[in-house]
């Protein structure tokens, strides 16, 4: 009876040949993995503009207005300023921070707490949503702008001194220009549906001096954080609709991006909240017009269908 024949090994053409199929193969797949993990993180985001909407309704509903873009009380000692963010804080889940905050008198005595429902995890400008302050150290950084013509006073949305940008509120008054006392019913006038209440944007600008306001260069470095006051730090609190007229930069890179406008996250369009909750793609190719018209909340234009 003739012995089985053994089976030879695999030849060293054949293994290169093996190889190089797997790493074709890994070549193909990598693409489509990076893009599932873009879709997912697509979704998060908007699930957390989803979340900020809600709870900015459920403020709304127990206090019949929507909070404003930021305050600061000259009655008290010490002052008391808390941001936008901080009226909020109860209806996403997060009561012992604001209480933590009324008892510090402020929302920025809490500026290195991280918050995930305020940060996105397509925000390429910081890895782990922490910003980085002029003074050392690190704060919590905030994705999402609110829509300075919602929570504000919107006649100061784009306002003629520049020294504005930067806080320079006391000959105007603080409340007048930060806190809009707008409510659903007499402030959104264009209609919930066609009203911008949330924008991403990134947490920070690195910048290298082509942060512009309106076109003009400005300061090369400015953050986004949740803790900060509108009424106190402007070039760090969160916001859009504010000092710019331009729409969305289109994914711009890190020291590209313009402190005042919102920066798709994704390629071709950026995530909103509008004033009744839902959210939405926004194109980036969206016309300037349509833009301020779909931030002012009460202009009576009609929207172009671009966007």
């Amino acid at each position: 009876m003739t012995p089985p024949k053994s089976r030879s090994a695999f030849t060293l053409i054949e293994l290169l040949v093996v190889i190089a199929i797997i790493a074709i193969l890994i070549g193909l797949l990598l693409p489509a993995v990076q893009k599932v993990r873009e879709a997912a993180a697509r979704t998060q985001s908007m699930n957390n503009l989803k979340q900020i909407g809600l709870a900015t309704q459920a403020y709304h509903d127990a206090n019949r207005r929507f909070p404003p873009m930021g305050t600061y009380n000259l009655n008290t000692t010490p002052r008391q300023h808390y941001s936008l963010y901080h009226f909020i804080l109860p209806y996403v889940e997060q009561e012992a921070a604001a209480r933590e905050a009324l008892a510090a008198g402020n929302s920025y005595a809490l500026n290195q707490l991280f918050i995930s429902t305020f940060f996105s995890p397509l925000d390429q400008s910081s890895p782990d949503g922490f910003v980085s302050l002029r003074t050392g150290g690190r704060g919590g950084g905030a994705s999402y702008g609110p829509n300075f013509q919602v929570f504000g006073n919107r006649r100061y949305a784009y306002p003629s001194n520049p020294a504005y940008l930067y806080g320079s509120f006391s000959a105007l008054g603080i409340d007048e220009v930060c806190d809009g006392k707008s409510s659903l019913t007499r402030s959104i006038i264009d209609g919930t549906t066609n009203t911008i209440m949330f924008a991403e944007h990134y947490a920070q600008c690195p910048g290298d001096g082509s942060v512009t306001y309106n076109g003009a260069p400005q300061a090369p470095r400015f953050i986004h954080m949740w803790s900060f006051s509108f009424a106190i730090h402007p070039p760090a609190s969160a916001h859009i609709g504010y000092g710019s007229r331009l729409p969305p930069q289109d994914k711009p890179s890190l020291t590209q991006c313009d402190f005042f406008r919102p920066q798709a996250m994704s390629s071709g369009v950026c995530a909103v909240c509008l004033c009744d909750g839902s959210v939405r793609l926004v194109r980036t190719s969206v016309s300037q017009a349509t833009w301020m018209n779909l931030l002012d909340p009460a202009d009576g234009q009609i929207l172009g269908e671009d966007w």
